[in-house]
C-alpha cells in the first residue's frame, strides 16, 4: 500500500502554523483522507488474512467506490480518493503480478525511502524541508533568512522538526523492510496502519509546535 495519501510532510501541517490550535485531522487529509488511506490497507490485511490474496486486494480496490460517491455527494476534494486509488491500484498490480501479499506494501516502501533519502540530503545540503515550506508560506520571510540571527530561533525549530520526520522515515525503513523481506505479511501490514495516520499525525504536531512557537517569537 502506498504511503502517498499522506506522505508529504510539510503540505498538511505548514498550514496551520498561523492557527491558535493544532487540528490532527487537518494534518492527515480530514476524514476522508483518513478513511481513504487507511481502509484499503485495512481490508485488504484482514481479507489476506482471512481468505487470500486476490479477494484480499478486490476488497481492497472496491472499498474506494463508496467513498468517492461520499465525496461525490458531499462535495467534498476528490484529491484524496484519487491518491487512493493510484496508490492502491499500483500496489495491488504489484502484488497480484508476484502473488506476493508483502508486494502490496513495496510501494509504501519505496516512497518512504524516497523521502527518507530526500530530506536527508535536503539537510545535509542546509534547505531542510520544514524551513522550504515556512519560507514558501510566509512571503514576510526573507531570503536568505538562515544566514540573520533574528532568524535563529526559527532555524533551529525548523531543522529540528526536519529530523523529527526524517526519523520517522528512517524507522519506518528500519522496522518494514525487514518485515516486507521476510514475507511477514501480518506485521507488516500492522506496523504500516500504526507508523502511517498516527505517527505522521504526531510528528505534525510537534512540528506544529516548534514552527509556531519560534514564528510568535519573531
Amino acid at each position: 500500500m502506498s504511503d502517498a495519501p499522506y506522505a508529504q510532510f510539510g503540505k498538511k501541517f505548514i498550514s496551520q502554523t498561523d492557527a491558535e490550535t493544532f487540528s490532527p485531522l487537518k494534518a492527515v487529509g480530514g476524514v476522508l483522507g483518513i478513511v481513504a488511506a487507511a481502509l484499503p490497507a485495512l481490508l485488504f490485511l484482514i481479507f489476506f488474512l482471512i481468505i487470500d490474496l486476490v479477494p484480499a486486494l478486490l476488497v481492497a480496490i472496491l472499498s474506494l467506490v463508496p467513498i468517492t460517491g461520499y465525496a461525490l455527494i458531499t462535495k467534498q476534494s476528490l484529491s484524496p480518493v484519487f491518491s487512493g486509488f493510484v496508490g492502491v491500484g499500483i500496489s495491488a498490480a504489484f502484488a497480484y503480478w508476484s502473488g506476493s501479499g508483502a508486494n502490496f506494501y513495496i510501494t509504501g516502501l519505496i516512497i518512504n525511502l524516497v523521502y527518507a533519502l530526500l530530506v536527508l540530503a535536503l539537510i545535509l545540503l542546509r534547505k531542510d524541508p520544514i524551513g522550504l515550506a515556512v519560507e514558501l508560506i510566509n512571503p514576510q520571510i526573507p531570503k536568505g533568512w538562515r544566514e540573520e540571527e533574528i532568524y535563529s530561533q526559527l532555524k533551529t525549530a525548523c531543522l529540528i522538526s526536519s529530523y523529527l520526520w526524517l526519523g520517522l522515515y528512517i524507522l519506518r525503513t528500519v522496522i518494514q523492510i525487514p518485515l516486507w523481506y521476510l514475507n511477514l505479511v501480518g506485521p507488516l501490514g500492522i506496523s504500516k496502519l500504526l507508523m502511517g495516520l498516527p505517527l505522521t499525525a504526531l510528528i505534525a504536531w510537534l512540528s506544529w509546535l516548534n514552527v509556531t512557537a519560534a514564528l510568535k517569537g519573531l
